[in-house]
């Protein structure tokens, strides 16, 4: 059997893992370079490599796939709603850009569970995140952050995605030298810390930190909504007046008036001696 390798030059990133329960929705996500004007092309499927289509009997009506708006982002993602425990499985995203090249991610693994207590349990550990928006402008830096309890400074794990589900790389392309994650030390103190510098209008989005602890606790912040937003044409095209400006426009416009009141008054005099200097001839008797 032939493979065609040749053209998987392309880097395709997903999320290792997403868990959800019965009957709830889960948006599998997978971000790729994108060429501004590429023609972009993307296929879902499940191992062992069927091929996921909104037609198909068994998803009609749940399956939902993003296309032109996130596909312009480098972003793509899958949404499959009322799950069931038969859902549970591998989602691999396949990229194709027309006339360059291709990658396959290496997959999501999509859990599905029933609610017991054991999920719940396993499900215990609370992350906070704060604040819940935060709002820059274009090149600057962010820190976001994140805090849990660790008892015992055990060895913790901190995964930040973008949603729709990105997991964020320092060695992703889209981030290459714009990513910082914080050390094992902050880790253990029951910290984590996201930076992101030199910020663009398509970084915006809900970012959220996720934690796990060696014991198996795990937890998932509520997310921060980051806004950048550029600077408002209105506000920056309008340049503050020097100061004194409009004191010497006042006086510039007095001395005008005063100008042409002197003009008119030397003009009614002239008019007036020439007036009195030409008197009328008696009339003959």
């Amino acid at each position: 059997m032939f493979i065609a390798l040749v053209h998987e030059g392309l880097r395709v990133l997903q999320s290792p893992i997403v868990r959800a329960y019965v009957g709830e929705t889960a948006t599998l996500g997978c971000s790729f370079k994108y060429r501004p004007g590429s023609v972009v092309n993307v296929k879902w499927t499940r191992a062992p490599g069927v091929a996921l289509e909104s037609h198909h009997s068994f998803y009609s009506g749940r399956l939902n796939v993003s296309f032109q708006d996130l596909l312009r982002k480098g972003e793509v993602t899958l949404t499959l709603s009322e799950l069931q425990k038969r859902d549970s499985g591998l989602y691999r995203c396949q990229v194709t850009i027309r006339h360059e090249d291709s990658g396959t991610g290496a997959g999501t693994e999509l859990q599905v569970m029933e609610r017991n207590q054991s999920d719940t349990v396993h499900e215990s550990l609370k992350v906070h995140q704060s604040p819940a928006v935060l709002r820059a402008s274009p090149g600057e830096t962010v820190n976001l952050s994140c805090s849990f309890e660790n008892r015992r400074d055990s060895k913790a794990k901190a995964t930040w995605t973008r949603a729709p589900g990105v997991v964020l790389e320092s060695d992703h392309p889209f981030y290459s030298g714009r990513l910082n994650m914080s050390d094992l030390d902050l880790l253990q103190k029951g910290e984590a810390t996201l930076t992101l510098s030199e910020l663009e209008e398509r970084d915006s989005g809900l970012y959220r930190c996720h934690i796990s602890i060696h014991q198996g606790e795990r937890g998932t912040g509520a997310g921060t909504e980051l806004q950048v937003m550029g600077r408002n044409q209105s506000d920056t095209g309008k340049e503050p007046a020097p100061v004194g400006c409009c004191a010497r426009e006042l006086l510039y416009q007095v001395a005008i008036a005063l100008g042409l009141l002197l003009i008119l008054g030397l003009a009614a005099t002239l008019l007036l001696k020439r007036h009195r200097g030409t008197k009328p001839e008696p009339s003959p008797r």
